[in-house]
């Protein structure tokens, strides 16, 4: 399966930076429209709305799996682009700080639990993400470790 993967992703290089990509930006978009409308919730706006509750369910689905495409990538030793998905977590904590900041200071409304829902879902998937980074470069360092010890064990024996 590894080896049909990574022939896969070596033939279609471009598809993988097209999922990639697409999926980054329907993220942010998702990020922006639940921005909007929890704000219009928070601030009672003229008409009412209610946030679909599945909204946040969605999008930890959408965040896993462009997760999912960035490791595929970086274990089919593909170059990735810097540090993108913490764009999500920076967005999520600057919204949830403002919007306590209005609920404290300006306004005495309670901060909608959407918020909180997506701060924790964006937290969880990019620590997941981190771990499974530094899972991947220690195996990759045991693995040059492990060639450069039968390296020179070779070369002790031919000498």
């Amino acid at each position: 399966m590894k080896k049909q993967t990574n022939r896969v992703l070596r033939r279609f290089p471009c598809l993988h930076n097209l999922t990639r990509n697409s999926l980054f930006v329907l993220c942010g978009a998702w990020t922006v429209a639940q921005m909007i409308l929890i704000t219009w919730e928070f601030f009672e706006l003229p008409p009412t709305v209610d946030i679909p509750a599945s909204m946040p369910q969605y999008y930890v689905l959408f965040l896993v799996l462009l997760s999912v495409v960035r490791a595929s990538a970086r274990w089919a030793h593909r170059k990735l682009p810097q540090k993108k998905g913490e764009y999500f977590v920076i967005a999520w904590g600057v919204y949830a700080l403002v919007l306590h900041m209005f609920s404290a200071f300006a306004i005495s409304r309670p901060i909608p639990t959407e918020v909180t829902t997506n701060l924790y879902f964006v937290g969880v998937v990019f620590f997941g993400t981190r771990i499974e980074k530094r899972f991947f470069l220690q195996r990759e360092r045991n693995q040059r470790m492990s060639r450069t010890s039968r390296g020179k064990s070779h070369a002790t024996r031919a000498s």
